[in-house]
């Protein structure tokens, strides 16, 4: 749970939304993250976080990491197919010999094709790079950890005090 206490109005959030927050941030434009964590920085001294939303986001941050890497190879895969049609499924079609016009068109086509390919995947690339990734190092998780410190419950000490709650 989120307690953020504002003008003596505290804020309450439950525990499965706000790890939904914050494992949201990673599939946040960039812009946004940042405008997310300024907002939670002015208002750090507020906040208090449940021990389980910590040890929740810890275990799905990962997988969520690279869920969100998964979209920029299923973008690359998608893209590769696309070019794989003209080396393939159009070059079986022998309009060389069949319609020499219509064979014209068609490499004017996939020449404007495969630079607009080309293009969008250094776009995909740069967009790429912008994401965090399971092996390098996790600016989010920092900034979280920074917002966060001494903000943090207790550990529960057994199963009795987690079904308390």
């Amino acid at each position: 749970m989120l307690h953020i206490s504002y003008n003596k109005n505290p804020i309450l959030l439950a525990d499965f939304k706000l790890i939904n927050i914050f494992l949201n941030l990673y599939s946040y434009a960039e812009k946004t993250r940042e405008d997310f964590l300024e907002v939670l920085n002015k208002i750090k001294k507020q906040i208090w976080v449940s021990y389980h939303v910590g040890l929740k986001y810890q275990r799905r941050r990962l997988t969520i990491i690279r869920n969100e890497k998964t979209v920029f190879n299923k973008i690359d895969d998608s893209l590769t197919k696309i070019e794989k049609v003209f080396s393939g499924d159009i070059e079986q079609l022998s309009l060389e010999r069949r319609f020499p016009e219509l064979h014209e068109n068609t490499k004017k086509l996939q020449k404007e094709i495969l630079k607009l390919i080309s293009n969008y995947k250094k776009s995909l690339t740069q967009w790429d790079n912008k994401q965090p990734c399971v092996r390098s190092h996790d600016k989010i998780r920092e900034k979280l950890n920074v917002l966060l410190e001494s903000k943090v419950g207790l550990k529960p000490k057994n199963q009795e005090e987690i079904d308390i709650i």
